[in-house]
Order: structure tokens, then sequence, then C-alpha cells
């Protein structure tokens, strides 16, 4: 009888720790880092923004322009009355006064959607263009991607913090806080990234370049260049003038070396007739 409940009791202690290791299994695996299947998830998020993008697409404008002009101050007032109509901003401001001619730069950041406008009214003020050019980046895909790939980040982020609050184990909170920062990061890049090309696309960047003549460069005469040439061969005796200075100690070794070479090679002579 003895033996029959030993038995028994050993039974069902062998059942309980059983169905113990069963319940951790189960929740080691319920515990595991999410393997996401994030190309399906960025399909999804590409696939949204761009049926949002198909009606507006995402430009980067930079437009060149360069001229002449009879009144440097003129034309500056002229341009930024231009300038203020469109609610633009100057981002850089450079002027030059040279013997010749004077010159002045502007660098415009103007809303991306009055851009053409503005070229137009600023076309109106001049003459004739030594340069002019258009350049535009069409960036829709990768402002698609970058949003994509924001929005996948941090549908695994809240998968992991969902974790996180299951999790029980020391080990396993630290693994899954750490990729919790990874992915974090990837995100704050990403935005970075985003916010770029939101700049970029919102304001269009002008660069105008104009220049006025104060004289006429004179021509050079005969006797112009003759000195010059005379100057240039100066130039040229200095800088021998100076070599020669440096390599004087070859200079001056130089005989002497070849003195005593061709003394020995006398005296071997005389005491080698034969040779």
């Amino acid at each position: 009888m003895k033996k029959l409940i030993l038995i028994a009791l050993i039974f069902t202690l062998s059942i309980s720790s059983c169905s113990q290791k069963s319940n951790g299994a189960k929740s080691i695996e319920q515990l595991e880092i999410p393997t996401m299947e994030q190309d399906e998830m960025s399909e999804t998020a590409t696939a949204t923004d761009e049926a949002s993008l198909k009606s507006e697409r995402k430009l980067i404008k930079k437009g060149n322009l360069r001229f002449q002009t009879d009144d440097i101050k003129e034309t500056t007032n002229i341009i930024q009355a231009i300038a203020k109509k469109y609610r633009t901003y100057i981002a850089l401001d450079i002027s030059h006064d040279y013997s010749y001619n004077s010159t002045h730069e502007l660098q415009i950041r103007v809303p991306a959607k009055d851009f053409d406008n503005m070229i137009a009214d600023i076309a109106q003020q001049v003459e004739k263009f030594d340069d002019k050019s258009i350049n535009t980046t069409d960036v829709s895909k990768e402002f698609i991607d970058v949003q994509a790939r924001i929005k996948t980040k941090k549908a695994l982020v809240k998968r992991y913090l969902e974790l996180l609050k299951k999790a029980k184990k020391v080990s396993e909170m630290l693994e899954i806080e750490n990729e919790i920062a990874r992915q974090q990061s990837q995100i704050e890049s990403a935005e970075g990234q985003l916010n770029y090309l939101k700049s970029q696309t919102t304001y269009a960047s002008l660069n105008i370049n104009y220049y006025t003549k104060t004289k006429d460069i004179p021509k050079k005469t005969f006797l112009d260049k003759t000195i010059e040439s005379l100057q240039s061969g100066l130039k040229i005796l200095k800088q021998l003038f100076l070599v020669l200075i440096t390599l004087w100690p070859f200079i001056i070794l130089t005989p002497i070396i070849i003195y005593f070479v061709k003394r020995k090679s006398r005296k071997n002579k005389k005491n080698n007739p034969k040779a």
C-alpha cells in the first residue's frame, strides 16, 4: 500500500513539473524579439504615401542669374522689393569693389510656388542675362521612402514596448530596451533627413550675381608688354641666383673631387704602365 502511495505521489510531481516547464517555455517564446515583416509593412506604408503624393511632386529648385547693370545700388533696391513681395529671405549678401568693376551677389530662399514668378519679375528689369540656369530635382521617391521607413520603425518600436511590459527577466528587458534605443536612433536620423527634404522642397534657392563696370580695362601697348617681359626675366634671374647660393657647397666641392679623381688616375697609370 505504501509503495502505491509513493508511486502516485512521484507521478503527480512529475506531471506538475512538466506543466510548469511547458508554461515557462511558452512565456519565453512570447518574449522573443519580434521578427516583423518589415518589407511588408514598408510596402504598405509606401503604397499609402505614393497615393497621397500622386497629385503633388516633391521638387528641389535651384536657379542662377548673372547680368550687368548700370547702377548696383538701384538694382539691389529693385531685387529687394521683389523679394519682399514674395516673402523670401536673403541667406547670403556679398559685395565687392575692384579696380575696374563692382559686383553684388545675393542668395535668396524663395517659396517654391513663387520661384518661377520671381524670376519672371527680375527678368523684366534685366536687358540681357550673361547666365541664366534653372535646375529642378525630383525627390518624390526619396521623400516617400523616408516617410515609409519612419512609419515602419515607429510600428516596430510600439511592438517592442508591448513586449517590454510582458518581460519578467532582467536580461530580456535589457535586450528589448537596447533594441528600442537602436530603432529610436534610426527614427531620429530619418526624421532629420525628412526635415531637410521638406526645407529644400518648400523653399527654392536663387543665386543672383550682378555687376557694373567702373572703368574700361586699358589695352596693353607693345611697350607695356616689353616691360612685363623684362620684369619676368629679372624674376627668373633672381630665382636662379638664389638656387646657386643654395647649391654653393656642391659647386665648390665638385671641381675639387674631379681634380683628386684625375690625379689618382694618373698615378695609377704611372705605377702600372702596362694597364
